[in-house]
């Protein structure tokens, strides 16, 4: 099977970032069928620096959603997280919020039953969506992860110097919701 990509380019582009993440994975026999990544960054708030895991590369095969794979590998890979002294990137729910607003709830419908086994709210899916950001939220906070730039003692004057540091040297950010330093601040504040 083909994604469009030759084998190579993929390796070359994920092996980087692979190599140093903690990489989990569900298995049928030897086909790998769902997968998370929680790679390793530093964050800079307020002059601080904080260890965090930047969540990526999260993937389920279709005929594999719904079985609760996925909401496994996400408690584990937060435990562990945890476990390794280092924070969730805090930002996550409030990315989710956002990408729900620019992009749609579809994403997020499809990740609140499957992660979190929310009910479907067919009528209002965008409530469905917001359930499993909230669930998100609260399962940062039973891990006691900090969820608010504010809990690490950052303010609002410091959202430029946090917009500067994250496209410094690196402009491109996103793929489901193309980041700029407009939108980036914004998150930062709904973050605060």
């Amino acid at each position: 099977m083909r994604a469009g990509w030759r084998d190579d380019e993929v390796m070359q582009s994920k092996f980087p970032v692979l190599e140093r993440a903690d990489v989990l994975g569900c298995w049928d026999g030897d086909e790998l069928v769902s997968q998370i990544a929680v790679y390793p960054l530093r964050m800079n708030i307020h002059s601080s620096i904080y260890d965090i895991g930047h969540v990526t590369s999260v993937s389920t095969y279709p005929e594999y959603s719904g079985r609760g794979i996925m909401k496994h590998l996400l408690h584990l890979s937060l435990t562990r997280i945890r476990e390794n002294g280092r924070s969730l990137a805090l930002l996550f729910p409030y990315w989710m919020e956002y990408a729900m607003k620019a992009n749609g709830p579809e994403l997020f419908v499809k990740f609140a039953p499957r992660v979190f086994g929310c009910q479907n709210d067919f009528e209002h899916p965008e409530v469905t969506a917001m359930e499993g950001i909230h669930r998100v939220r609260e399962f940062m906070n039973e891990l006691n992860m900090p969820s608010t730039i504010s809990e690490l003692g950052g303010k609002e004057e410091d959202i430029p110097v946090m917009v500067e540091n994250m496209f410094h040297g690196a402009p491109n950010h996103g793929n489901f919701v193309k980041l700029t330093p407009e939108i980036a601040a914004e998150i930062y504040r709904m973050a605060l």
